[in-house]
């Protein structure tokens, strides 16, 4: 068993956030820029470790069984090997003049005359760059000469989520299986919970942005941001949900009601007619 301070120091190993995951996926898309990815064999075993850890060998090391032994390098199930795997990643990367990011250091970029011209997510040990495909092959045979690198082609699962391209039409659908996050009681606090959750997610910081436009199709939604009146209906929203209201107040978003029948993202998330079907997708795919 590992003893903190003695066996062990820090812990943390960043993971990509998955917003940064699906604004790269996104902006490749926009860019016609290739998304391949690749994986690391073996990835925690190639770390060096900072501490002296000791450990009995199991049975079946022949003659060698029982013995105690000094790993000289990290090993799957020790604490902190999450943690020197992605140090050891991030110095690679480094070496082969990568950038890392600021923002999420599970990003890095290439830069050639003051361009981007190539992008790296890092999740654990599985890879996906953005860039031109023979770059990415490129990157994954320089990466391969310091550690155990297999090409997994084009993208498809990463961090939870399977993402599927259509290069011609310049679409990317991303599906993602998770769970409620909370439990709603009638369908004005799941539609306003809904908004809170979509702009905790697209907002970035400190960016200068114009007012943001949400169209929403549930007057009772639209009231409960507007007014910061509380009433029965409202109390049991958990407050970390009334970022909508701040954010309405301060002007960054502004909510105007569209009426059922032109809420084009209905056909994602409802079940409708053929007909209707057709029409908000039309809409949203710019075949009109």
């Amino acid at each position: 068993m590992q003893r903190a301070s003695i066996d062990f120091g820090e812990l943390f190993a960043p993971t990509v956030s998955l917003s940064t995951v699906r604004l790269l996926a996104t902006l490749a898309c926009g860019q016609n820029l290739d998304l391949c990815q690749c994986g690391i064999q073996q990835a925690f075993v190639q770390s060096e470790l900072d501490e002296d850890v000791f450990m009995r060998l199991p049975q079946g090391c022949g003659r060698l069984s029982g013995l105690i032994v000094k790993l000289c390098k990290s090993l799957h199930g020790l604490k902190q090997a999450s943690r020197h795997w992605h140090a050891h990643l991030t110095r690679c990367l480094l070496l082969l003049v990568f950038l890392q990011c600021l923002a999420d250091t599970c990003v890095f970029r290439l830069m050639e005359e003051g361009r981007v011209i190539m992008i790296i997510v890092v999740h654990v040990d599985d890879i996906f760059a953005v860039g031109q495909k023979e770059m990415c092959d490129n990157f994954g045979r320089d990466l391969n000469e310091m550690v155990p690198v297999k090409n997994r082609g084009e993208l498809r699962w990463y961090s939870a989520c399977f993402y599927e391209r259509d290069v011609e039409r310049g679409l990317l659908k991303i599906s993602q299986q998770r769970p409620e996050e909370c439990v709603t009681l009638f369908t004005t606090e799941a539609e306003y919970v809904a908004i809170a959750e979509v702009f905790k997610e697209g907002l970035l910081p400190d960016a200068s942005m114009p007012c943001i436009p949400v169209f929403e199709d549930n007057q009772g939604a639209i009231q409960i941001a507007h007014t910061l009146i509380t009433n029965s209906n409202s109390k049991h929203i958990d407050v970390r949900h009334h970022i909508i209201r701040e954010l309405v107040e301060r002007k960054e978003i502004s909510i105007t009601h569209v009426p059922t029948q032109f809420q084009h993202a209905d056909f994602l998330t409802k079940v409708i007619s053929k007909e209707s079907f057709a029409l908000h997708r039309d809409f949203v795919m710019n075949l009109q």
